[in-house]
């Protein structure tokens, strides 16, 4: 029996989908993986249980996510929406979503969570973009939109829409694509470069009984 036979394959109905055999080697060769690797297995399992329709295959793919994530403790969950081209530098610790989306050709580095928010004014899961790249323990709660081409720092924690090419680290502190920092997520004065040591002003107003603090003010 040809396992493609259960799964859904482009050209049927109006919403297609390549087979998971597309998807399986676009992701192993981002990966550089190939079946003596545990991540081959757990690739091959998880585009299984999500593609195929068959209640059989999704349950032996299922199973083959389990054996290839042993020892990891990677997550990914049915209903996960992931694009072709995935990459897991190190699959230890990355825990998704059943609601979350993924664009394509995105990098999930280790100690990664796309999870839900417990807030009762805010359920949902992220939507990520294509080309992104969500630095080690970095973590994206609740509906929030990242666009495309879309980095996130080591142990950033996003909870709100980040616009597409830029830059992410802390918490919800965004770079944009010129270079200037702005504060939080949301539209102000963007600075067309970060400025240099000659370009700013530093103020120094030392507080009555404690150490001389440093303010820096940018023009």
């Amino acid at each position: 029996m040809d396992v493609n036979d259960g799964c859904i394959r482009a050209g049927e109905g109006e919403r297609t989908s390549p087979s998971f055999w597309a998807l399986l080697k676009e992701d192993a060769g981002a990966n550089k993986v190939t079946p003596l690797r545990l991540k081959w297995w757990f690739l091959l399992g998880f585009r299984m249980e999500n593609s195929c329709r068959g209640a059989f295959l999704r349950h032996l793919g299922y199973l083959l996510k389990r054996v290839g994530g042993i020892g990891s403790g990677c997550d990914f969950p049915r209903g996960f929406s992931c694009g072709a081209g995935l990459k897991l530098p190190h699959m230890n610790g990355v825990i998704v979503s059943s609601q979350a989306s993924l664009g394509k050709s995105c990098k999930l580095y280790h100690q990664v969570t796309l999870g839900i928010s417990e807030s009762s004014a805010k359920k949902g899961a992220p939507s990520i973009g294509d080309n992104c790249v969500i630095g080690a323990g970095a973590k994206i709660i609740g509906p929030v939109i990242i666009g495309n081409n879309v980095k996130v720092g080591a142990n950033a924690v996003v909870t709100k829409d980040v616009p597409s090419g830029c830059t992410v680290v802390g918490a919800n502190r965004v770079i944009s694509v010129g270079g200037g920092v702005m504060t939080s997520l949301v539209p102000i004065i963007h600075l067309q470069k970060f400025p240099t040591v000659a370009e700013r002003r530093v103020i120094c107003t030392p507080p009555r009984g404690r150490a001389r603090r440093v303010k820096t003010v940018y023009r």
